[in-house]
């Protein structure tokens, strides 16, 4: 076995320590102690780091191919519910439950990740209050679009069967009016629960930091998953679609990059496993994405949505779909480093130990939370869409 490095490398990871005495010369390390004289310094240094490196290798190679199951078991399921919300009558209808779970998980593990940071909102005001915010974004939209003619739409009623304010929910008062007021109705629960919590006993100074941490949590999961429902409701499937497929196939480029070819590290002190190589792979995977979208996704869930000439709905103009997915892209990156901010405050590595390989729901939601508002004024002033035009 001396010098066979090739039927090392065939060995299993778990046994080539072992293996590696053999690439010590005899006169070297044997010699050594037939004499009974200890081992050399160096040699020993060899081995033991040569046996933690095949052990760090292990483990990586274990939490990847976990990785790379949970991801295909995830994908599998929101295509399952992609697939079936295209085709119900009310969109959003298997879309929206899952929306509420991953909020109500996706809030606990922040206010976690907050209590280590010493700042401790009412967990049940906060629940409530996301909850409020992005229920009152869905529901009007959901009524108004039953009552509506549209592509996706199936009417069963006229407008005089629903309320009042839900008939004009396609317009501003569902657009603007309803998600705001679910917000501001959020934050006077989470100020009414730290007056009833403030005692004789109170510690000056907590009471405001709790609310600024409530008020944070509102905004960075309730507003920001308010936006992605509303990305559905308003312009449909194919506008959710092209954030999740950009964002999180530049996410899982930029790991793959950074593994295989990562040299120098981008936030070293925020997030030592980011590095410039690893950005360019995102980019570059962030616009492949995006061309992919909206050359075949988008057209096949929503033609009605794309840009009309006298040969039927095209795809947007290079430079239209190019800037969406750097834009996309780079407010994903933001979300990824905002949310390790928040895990390096909280003395954290990951929000929670939900997905094996993965860390926890914030982990995986990160990158889409900033993404999400960065696509939805993409989509809203016109820079894809049917409002883009093909040029």
């Amino acid at each position: 076995m001396l010098g066979d490095r090739t039927a090392l490398r065939r060995t299993p990871a778990s046994t080539r320590w072992w293996e590696l005495l053999g690439l010590i010369s005899e006169q070297h390390w044997t010699g050594a102690l037939h004499n009974g004289r200890s081992a050399p310094a160096g040699a020993m240094r060899f081995v033991f780091g040569a046996a933690e490196s095949c052990s760090r290798k292990s483990r990586e190679i274990v939490m990847l191919r976990w990785r790379v199951l949970v991801s295909l078991l995830l994908i599998a399921v929101l295509i399952g519910l992609v697939w079936l919300d295209h085709r119900a009558s009310w969109p959003g209808v298997w879309l929206f439950p899952l929306a509420v779970i991953l909020l109500v998980l996706g809030t606990d593990e922040l206010l976690g990740l907050l209590a280590g940071c010493g700042v401790r909102p009412v967990k049940l005001a906060v629940q409530a209050g996301n909850l409020l915010i992005i229920t009152a974004t869905w529901l009007p939209l959901a009524i108004w679009a039953q009552t509506t003619p549209g592509p996706g739409h199936l009417p069963v009623g006229s407008a005089s069967e629903v309320p009042a304010a839900c008939a004009d929910a396609g317009g501003v008062m569902g657009r603007v009016v309803w998600p705001a007021a679910g917000l501001a109705v959020a934050l006077g629960l989470v100020f009414l629960a730290e007056v009833l919590r403030y005692g004789p006993t109170g510690i000056p100074g907590t009471a405001a930091q709790n609310l600024a941490g409530g008020i944070f949590a509102l905004v960075y999961l309730g507003a920001m998953f308010s936006l992605l429902v509303h990305l559905r409701m308003a312009f449909g499937m194919g506008a959710l679609l092209s954030l999740v497929v950009v964002v999180k196939l530049g996410d899982t480029v930029a790991f793959a990059a950074g593994q295989l070819f990562g040299r120098h590290k981008l936030v070293p002190r925020l997030s030592p496993g980011k590095t410039c190589e690893g950005l360019a792979g995102q980019l570059l995977a962030n616009a492949a994405a995006s061309w992919i979208t909206f050359t075949w996704v988008v057209p096949w869930t929503a033609p009605e949505i794309m840009p009309a000439t006298p040969a039927g709905p095209v795809g947007p103009a290079a430079w239209r779909w190019l800037a969406f997915g750097l834009i996309v892209g780079l407010t994903g990156l933001l979300g990824d480093l905002a949310e390790s901010l928040i895990k390096r405050s909280a003395q954290r590595k990951d929000s929670s130990t939900w997905l094996p390989g993965l860390g926890g729901l914030l982990d995986v939601l990160d990158s889409l939370l900033l993404a999400t508002p960065a696509a939805w004024l993409c989509w809203a002033f016109g820079l894809v869409g049917s409002r883009a035009g093909a040029g």
